[in-house]
């Protein structure tokens, strides 16, 4: 692990405890936060590079939510939008022309973090939690590697990881006490969309060159 990557988690992992909000911005780069008088809630943003973007909104009525954005390259994107209690994503992005979109709502608390390196990835997660928290890991090295996360219920966990170029993984969770953990090592993999409509179990590894 680099000591930039290193580095932004452990303020990813510092900004649950604060509530200010704080941006720091490099030359040609650009940080919106968009975060009304919230109890308990803040957002760091870092970057260093040319041409990232970041847009972190946290909604009217959202508590003790916490977003965290780190770029190290150029021509990232990251966009979270956090809405109700308690929410926690973080963003490291480091290569180039990476995109992360994270989309947090309900009462419960819900964690998702995405951590690319390379280039040209995609990740997309979208959590509503009813009861119990849901929690999403993305991790992807390589480039053009595409997810896609959605989690509906309480208590659901998908850690995803990618290392290679042009993988695809799509996952939908509905219900409550799904666990998935989907590998993928390699180049050109993919597989049909994955269901899980509650209480399911499932661990997923693929290798190769498609």
């Amino acid at each position: 692990m680099t000591s930039m990557l290193r580095l932004s988690l452990l303020a990813l992992s510092a900004l649950a405890l604060s509530s200010p909000v704080l941006a720091q911005e490099a030359p040609g780069a650009g940080a919106t936060v968009r975060a009304p008088d919230l109890y308990g809630s803040g957002a760091y943003v870092t970057q260093i590079g040319a041409g990232n973007r970041a847009t972190v909104t946290q909604r009217q009525g959202s508590t003790s939510t916490a977003a965290g954005v780190a770029q190290f390259g150029s021509g990232n994107v990251a966009r979270v939008t956090q809405d109700g209690e308690s929410q926690f994503a973080g963003v490291v992005q480091t290569g180039e022309q990476n995109l992360a979109t994270v989309d947090q709502d309900g009462e419960a608390h819900n964690t998702a973090k995405v951590i690319q390196t390379g280039g040209q990835n995609r990740a997309a997660v979208t959590q509503t939690a009813v009861n119990e928290a849901n929690a999403a890991l993305v991790l992807q090295t390589g480039f053009q590697n595409r997810v896609a996360l959605t989690q509906d219920g309480s208590g659901n966990s998908a850690i995803l990881s990618q290392t290679g170029d042009d993988n695809a993984m799509t996952v939908d969770q509905t219900g409550a006490n799904n666990a998935l953990v989907w590998t993928q090592v390699g180049s050109g993999l993919a597989g049909p969309t994955v269901t899980m409509e509650g209480n399911r179990s499932m661990t997923i590894i693929q290798t190769g060159v498609r």
